[in-house]
């Protein structure tokens, strides 16, 4: 990608590029506050058999905290560990089986603003709600397992092949990633067809309109032979969505070019209305020749990507995730309006899924990969 996406599509998707705010640069170090953090809450991981909590997936999709209570998926029992925010264990929902409620591959649980609990199956392509008033009669729904796309969404493809639907705004429309399969992809522009897309979708199955359109870079090569191979340390977007599905956000750090050693950020409301978008420039690390071993002639980027995490707060505040150096993960943490507020550290080994100013619950790897469930307090 170069250093802006330029299209002239019509309706739903030029809503997301029209947007004149002013872009604001802001360093990561040297120059704001250190937290401090103090855990003061710990969901053991050994004592309460949290393993594996999941094996893949965005550590914000896998724990929920709302209703006085902290959410925890538990895969290999196809269902959600409810423990209050004490760390005490206090219930469970869900099962596995194909039932109403019940789960074979369960990958998202959210906390709805009304206080239902939702969650998500990816191998029966379904949600079910859990309701806050009688958690023991859940509802159970289908998801789309397509979207189309109408033409005033200027795209060039009928159809996202591929959708996540990843929070239901109501009992109608919901936000999804929307993938594509390689057809509808070489039908793109050549601008956005590695993009990341985030829209509005009805769960009939069509496009309500586009969120976001964020930059991206091929994962894959394809060789003369025909054989496709993965790329190593591809840049990509990471995104979030807002625990209330106000707004979402994403983040991208470019490697080179003219902005290289800078992530913009964005963040834009579930109506399409952009909040703020701000640019924050960050250091430029190599890729290790020990990461190269092994590779053949596959090309390697020069440089790191810059960002693995982004997460949004349950008070508007941004957590920009830094690519793990040293045995550390820092994040830079933005006000609602963009600002920084300062940086948070944590060891590589704790991966963040849920934050406010004052507090953080992450995902604690030890060494044996059992996930214990951590709170700290955040103090600057």
């Amino acid at each position: 990608m170069g250093a802006s996406m330029k299209l002239e599509p019509a309706g739903l998707f030029t809503a997301i590029l029209v947007s004149q705010l002013a872009i604001s640069a802001s360093p990561i170090q040297g120059l704001q506050a250190q937290a401090h953090l103090t855990e003061v809450v710990r969901i053991d991981g050994h004592v309460e058999a949290l393993t594996p909590i999941a094996l893949t997936g965005d550590p914000s999709a896998r724990v929920a905290v709302g209703n006085g209570h902290v959410y925890v998926l538990q895969r290999q029992d196809a269902g959600i560990a409810v423990f209050d925010t004490l760390g005490a264990r206090v219930g469970f929902l869900g099962g596995r089986g194909e039932g109403p409620g019940e789960f074979s591959n369960i990958v998202r649980v959210e906390v709805l603003p009304g206080g239902d609990v939702w969650a998500r199956d990816s191998r029966l392509n379904r949600a079910t709600w859990f309701r806050s008033g009688d958690p023991s009669d859940p509802h159970t729904e289908r998801l789309p397992a397509k979207v189309s796309v109408p033409g005033s969404a200027g795209l060039g493809i009928r159809s996202f092949s591929f959708p996540a639907v990843e929070y239901p705004l109501s009992e109608a429309l919901a936000i999804a990633n929307l993938r594509q399969s390689v057809s509808e992809a070489d039908a793109l522009p050549d601008s956005v067809r590695h993009a990341v897309f985030m829209g509005v979708v009805r769960f009939d199955g069509s496009l309500n309109r586009m969120l976001a359109v964020a930059p991206g870079e091929p994962p894959s090569l394809r060789r003369s032979d025909g054989s496709v191979v993965s790329l190593p340390f591809v840049p990509r977007p990471e995104a979030d969505i807002a625990p209330d599905g106000a707004s979402i956000a994403w983040a991208y750090g470019w490697v080179d070019g003219e902005r290289a050693g800078q992530i913009e950020v964005r963040v834009i409301s579930t109506n399409g209305e952009e909040r703020f978008r701000t640019t924050l420039m960050a250091p430029l690390r190599e890729v290790p020749e020990t990461e190269k071993e092994g590779w053949g002639d596959v090309p390697f980027p020069q440089n790191l990507p810059l960002t693995d995490a982004l997460v949004l707060g349950h008070d508007g505040t941004v957590w920009v995730g830094h690519t793990a150096h040293s045995g550390q993960r820092r994040f830079s943490v933005l006000t609602s309006s963009g600002a920084v507020i300062g940086d948070v550290v944590l060891p590589k080994s704790q991966k963040l899924a849920a934050a406010s100013r004052d507090w953080v619950w992450v995902l604690h790897s030890d060494e044996f990969d059992v996930e214990s469930v951590v709170k700290y307090s955040v103090s600057w």
